[in-house]
């Protein structure tokens, strides 16, 4: 079987489960005892949200190494070849948890954040080096007239006719050369992929939760080409739960107006 062509999205995808949290498991943390009633009342009612999440860093690694690794040039990768200057064995957990810390704070950007826009959260990138280098395609030719073909057409390496023109003429005639530390590199790679087309299928949850509960920030690919209302959530879950905490806060605002 021959393998598969990535796109951005699917380069981009292979970060999301480390982004989301998703590569580790959560430690719940114990209830304070001397709280007062109304803090612990308000302690359980959101205890999925109450936990400490343990990484795999092991994980990690293996996720941002694939992804570097995917940037060979392609039309998918951006036209973008990553050469980075160090191994990702060498990077600690601290350097991770920054670099995660970056591409979230990119992702948050694109979705109009207004705490993160403009010049208030500026993503610095030290040490990359840019090379251009070209990428050899052959000229499309006009095929002369014979007998058995007496039409004149424009023959090239893919195609023939304007689909031979269109391919000439696209973008990838320059591969860039990302050279630098990991740290740089993979926002740089990652900022590149989210100008690519197709990033229209990348959303974020839409569960906006009230105190005592926590926003879902989890990213995800939706399937542009489904028919019907695209979808919102990261999972079953958090819809149901956003439908929960919609319906406690119509039923409270009832109980306002009744009391006033």
């Amino acid at each position: 079987m021959p393998p598969k062509t990535l796109t951005s999205t699917d380069r981009l995808q292979l970060l999301l489960p480390w982004l989301n949290g998703d590569l580790g498991r959560d430690v719940s943390r114990a209830r304070p005892a001397r709280w007062r009633v109304e803090e612990r009342r308000a302690f359980d009612r959101g205890a999925d949200e109450n936990v400490q999440t343990w990484i795999d860093y092991q994980q990690v690694r293996a996720a941002v190494d694939d992804f570097v690794k995917s940037f060979d040039g392609s039309e998918g990768a951006a036209h973008l070849v990553a050469k980075p200057t160090d191994k990702v064995e060498a990077l600690s957990e601290a350097a991770l948890d920054r670099l995660g810390a970056a591409l979230t704070c990119l992702l948050e950007q694109g979705f109009g954040e207004p705490m993160l826009q403009g010049d208030l959260c500026p993503l610095v990138l030290t040490g990359v080096e840019l090379a251009a280098c070209p990428a050899p395609r052959e000229k499309p030719r006009w095929r002369k007239a014979t007998k058995a073909n007496p039409r004149v057409v424009l023959v090239g390496p893919s195609g023939l006719g304007a689909q031979a023109r269109r391919d000439w003429l696209a973008s990838g005639a320059y591969v860039l050369r990302v050279r630098g530390p990991l740290v740089a590199v993979v926002p740089y790679l990652a900022a590149h992929l989210l100008l690519r087309a197709g990033m229209v299928a990348l959303k974020r949850c839409a569960r906006r939760d009230q105190p005592p509960w926590a926003d879902c920030h989890k990213v995800f690919v939706i399937d542009p080409t489904r028919r019907g209302r695209p979808q919102q959530f990261c999972a079953t879950s958090c819809g149901r739960r956003y439908k929960e905490q919609e319906k406690m806060m119509k039923s409270r605002r009832r109980r306002g107006r009744k009391k006033s």
